[in-house]
């Protein structure tokens, strides 16, 4: 009976089974096949490098605070009423003095119109269209001068009758000289109380005035304008208010003391944070300050405007204000910020942050040292724009390899295709 050939790839198959078996059991001295060859050594990775350059750089102490305006006011209604026009809304720009809201002023114009009645009618008993001054002389209101003529009458005419009472016919009887005398002496004290009451309804107008001056001041406060904002950073640019936020609307009744807006004055900000105690004596009205604000390049600049005079003893740190230049409001108040404040200098390894790679948690750079490249452990500390600081065990001009690939490892073979200039101080 005939049976069928294998195939050529089982064929094939088992003389690769039996030539790994001769192999694995041939003795050391045995020559392997020409296809068999040892492994050829990695080409060298061609790097570009920068030289690790010393520099005296800003000695910093760093804050973190909030953005705040330089003033900021709770705009609130000073009389009670309706509403009946609100005319800024969130985000606009008001000018000091700029009317903002409007209650109805209806009662208060009443108020105003009783208490002008009130003084009129007050200054009419004297003869007066309006309210003299303090130095005003009483002795020629009509009231007074009735008195004293009154007074003066009457005196004349006692003095007139006595005379003729003295003598051996008298032409008067004393009873009637006594009630002589007692009319004079009526007459002058009508005049004392006439100069009384004059100086009293006086008294009682100038109350009835200052009572209408509260009136009007009353109706006055009916429209709410924007206070007198602070001076900006910027000489050429007028304080304005920023509104932040509207609470009322039109129809809304609004009591006295009820907040309707929050403004903010945005130009310039001021930075708010505390630092430890230990930098007390580093820290100075004056000093220039740059700020890390999210979004915002290139980084605001400001400086050091008040330090407080003492420590906090439950913290431990004293508060720092950092005074911030916004005249294109390009920071808004309430923004988070890191601040770098620039006590002195010292000296620093600067390199370029390209150089530095990171694995594991662990930062390192590359040395180029005899055509090979050897890892050294650092740690980074401050950001001089496209240039790192380097802490570590390092040595000026070193020559580090810049964006080393991630197959990279200590010893592995390179070679130098150009160098980075050196560049400046920071």
């Amino acid at each position: 009976m005939n049976r069928p050939l294998p195939s050529l790839a089982c064929l094939g198959t088992a003389l690769l089974v039996g030539w790994s078996v001769l192999v694995g059991c041939a003795p050391d001295d045995v020559a392997l096949p020409a296809t068999v060859s040892a492994t050829v050594p990695a080409a060298p990775l061609e790097v570009e490098v920068a030289a690790l350059e010393r520099h005296q750089v800003p000695l910093t102490v760093q804050m973190t605070g909030t953005l705040y305006g330089v003033e900021e006011v709770a705009l609130a209604a000073e009389v009670g009423g309706r509403l009946v026009a609100v005319e800024a809304d969130l985000g606009d720009r008001v000018a000091p003095g700029t009317v903002l809201a409007r209650i109805e002023p209806r009662d208060f114009e009443l108020a105003r119109d009783e208490r002008a009645q009130a003084l009129a009618q007050e200054l009419s008993q004297f003869g007066l269209t309006e309210l003299p001054p303090e130095d005003f002389d009483i002795e020629g209101l009509p009231s007074v001068v009735r008195a004293r003529l009154e007074r003066e009458n009457a005196e004349q005419r006692y003095e007139r009758s006595k005379s003729l009472a003295d003598g051996r016919t008298a032409a008067i009887s004393e009873q009637a000289l006594a009630d002589l005398l007692t009319s004079a002496e009526v007459a002058a004290a009508g005049l004392d109380l006439a100069r009384l009451d004059a100086r009293a309804g006086l008294a009682q107008a100038r109350t009835l005035q200052a009572q209408l001056r509260q009136a009007e001041r009353r109706l006055a406060l009916t429209t709410v304008g924007a206070p007198p904002a602070a001076r900006a950073s910027s000489a050429d640019r007028e304080p304005t208010w920023a509104v932040a936020e509207r609470l009322a609307v039109a129809g809304d009744f609004v009591g006295s003391g009820d907040v309707l807006y929050r403004l903010v004055a945005t130009d310039p900000l001021v930075l708010r944070g505390s630092l430890p105690e230990r930098h007390y004596g580093d820290i100075r009205v004056g000093q220039a300050v740059e700020l890390v604000v999210a979004g915002q390049k290139p980084n605001p600049v400001g400086e050091v405007s008040r330090v407080s005079p003492a420590v906090d003893v439950a913290t431990r740190s004293f508060a720092v204000e950092v005074r911030v230049p916004n005249p294109d409001d390009r920071l808004a108040p309430g923004a988070f910020a890191v601040a770098q404040i620039t006590v002195g200098e010292n000296s620093a390894f600067l390199a370029p942050a390209r150089t530095v790679s990171s694995f594991a948690g662990v930062q390192r750079v590359f040395v180029a040292r005899e055509n090979k490249a050897f890892e050294e452990r650092v740690q980074t500390g401050r950001t001089f724009g496209e240039r790192v600081e380097l802490l570590g065990e390092l040595e000026a001009g070193a020559q580090l390899v810049l964006d080393p690939p991630s197959r990279m490892v200590d010893g592995t073979p390179i070679r130098v295709g150009a160098a980075a200039p050196a560049q400046g101080a920071p």
